[in-house]
């Protein structure tokens, strides 16, 4: 009725009535084993209570074709008095056997999304073992518990607590302090556990598990905006300085040392910071290798489905479709990005798709989602920063420097590419579509208006307005027009 139910073994000895009893709980993963000892005997009765997993070195199938370069952990753990979470491999237990005095304190055997371990009594001082038997592929680890001690005609009982099962993060945290840390989270396990209880959180209101990676990761670049908008900043204008990085480099031939002086000079005059790309990355780098690791090791992505031929999560992609898409992003994310001024570099990077495409073919796909998603995010933010640069370097070489009125004309069905100018104090002007007239034109003028951008020529085609405007400045990208509204001085008519 409690949700639990109790299995005893019994036996006797010389007077002596023992009960092993196993605590199965409803829908838990966790075991309470208890001896229930009554002496009856004229002697007092002593023993130790001790628990041991035993397991040979072999890998699970799914820990070794798992991907490309990643192996989740098998081996044992523990918590010592030192650390909270110490991993000792089959090898470092080949090397040196390890035995430890805790109060409470826990031992385990981990692999990919499960776990075994034992949880002895938190109030008492236990041994905790971990060795490997001699000339066998066989490795036990466990513990002993303080000695036991019965008088005649009393009672005692002593237990402990085994679990077995998936590592599921709110259950470990119950069971023992620090057992959650059994979730491989890595070194940086302070950041992904934040993370995991976030996609936890979203998974409860959206109910799929796919869907909540997307939008975690949303999430996570929201978060990282600004310091990805410097970063592809950087790359915008460094981008923007590759004909100038290739002249020179013709110019200046095999010369390394006079290839360096005159990129730093180059680098001075245009105002660009070659590490500025860098270090916003680097401030990122910590969450996204968490993120990286919470989908790796969460169990809740196994055999989680996600749509159409998706139907598990913690697996590779079967058609491999996500991993293409993947290579074709990270390609057009590369197109964004400035070329590097060394060949060989240069074609390394070129590479670098068709390699981590590969690599992620067997990755799991929830991983996969992940990249796919923050490439597509990096792009449109990347694309529109680099957009605007342009934009801006295209007025600037029209004489145009900030702030100078601006009077922008879009299209009836607005013509996007336009903000890219991010103009301060420009006047947008919306008409309904067909040309404008010489009275519409002075009305620009007495706005204060010094320049005029359209987005379609239409506007101009007014026969009248030819006086006014003969040739435009310059087009942005043969969409964008922009025109001079300042008088014509008498010298410059002809």
């Amino acid at each position: 009725g409690d949700g639990s139910l109790d299995v005893d073994l019994t036996m006797s000895q010389n007077g002596v009535n023992i009960v092993k009893r196993f605590t199965f709980f409803e829908n838990q993963n966790v075991i309470d084993v208890t001896y229930l000892i009554d002496n009856q005997s004229n002697s007092s009765w002593q023993a130790n209570l001790y628990g041991q997993i035993k397991r040979d070195s072999h890998k699970p199938i799914a820990a070794a074709d798992s991907g490309v370069g990643v192996s989740p952990y098998v081996g044992a753990a523990t918590t010592t008095n030192d650390d909270k979470y110490e991993k000792l491999t089959f090898s470092d237990l080949e090397d040196e056997s390890q035995n430890f005095s805790i109060k409470g304190g826990w031992v385990a055997m981990v692999q990919h999304y499960f776990t075994s371990a034992w949880i002895p009594d938190k109030e008492s001082t236990n041994k905790i073992f971990l060795r490997k038997l001699k000339n066998q592929d066989m490795y036990l680890l466990g513990f002993i518990s303080p000695e036991t001690l019965v008088q005649p005609g009393t009672q005692a009982e002593v237990s402990a607590r085994f679990y077995v099962g998936p590592k599921n993060i709110d259950d470990l945290e119950l069971i023992a302090e620090n057992l959650d840390l059994t979730i491989d989270f890595g070194f940086l396990w302070w950041i992904a556990k934040p993370i995991f209880h976030l996609l936890d959180y979203i998974h409860d209101h959206i109910g799929n598990w796919g869907w909540s990676i997307i939008v975690l990761t949303i999430i996570i670049k929201a978060i990282f905006f600004y310091p990805s908008a410097l970063s592809y900043r950087s790359m915008a204008k460094m981008r923007k300085l590759s004909p100038k990085m290739k002249a020179l480099k013709e110019r200046v031939g095999d010369d390394k040392q006079k290839m360096s002086q005159e990129m730093m000079k180059l680098y001075k005059k245009e105002k660009v910071n070659p590490m500025g790309g860098c270090l916003p990355i680097l401030i990122q780098m910590p969450v996204f290798i968490s993120l990286y690791w919470v989908l790796m090791e969460s169990v809740e992505l196994r055999h989680a489905p996600f749509a159409l031929w998706i139907t598990d999560l913690s697996v590779m992609d079967p058609y491999f479709i996500f991993p293409l898409v993947m290579g074709a992003t990270m390609f057009i994310q590369q197109q964004l990005n400035p070329t590097p001024p060394d060949p060989m570099q240069a074609k390394i990077m070129k590479w670098m798709p068709v390699a981590f495409t590969f690599m992620f073919l067997w990755f799991p796909v929830g991983l996969v989602i992940y990249w796919v998603t923050n490439n597509t995010l990096s792009i449109i933010q990347q694309y529109i920063i680099t957009k605007k640069i342009e934009a801006r370097t295209f007025l600037k070489n029209l004489g145009i420097e900030y702030p100078q009125n601006v009077i922008a004309i879009p299209d009836v069905s607005p013509n996007y590419s336009l903000n890219y100018f991010n103009l301060k104090g420009w006047t947008e002007y919306a008409i309904p579509g067909q040309p404008f007239s010489p009275w519409t034109f002075h009305q620009f003028r007495k706005m204060g208006s010094n320049f005029l951008i359209v987005t379609d020529q239409k506007y101009l085609a007014h026969e009248n307005l030819k006086e006014f405007i003969k040739y435009p400045l310059g087009s942005f990208e043969n969409s964008i027009f922009v025109f001079d509204l300042r008088p014509v001085k008498e010298e410059n008519k002809k």
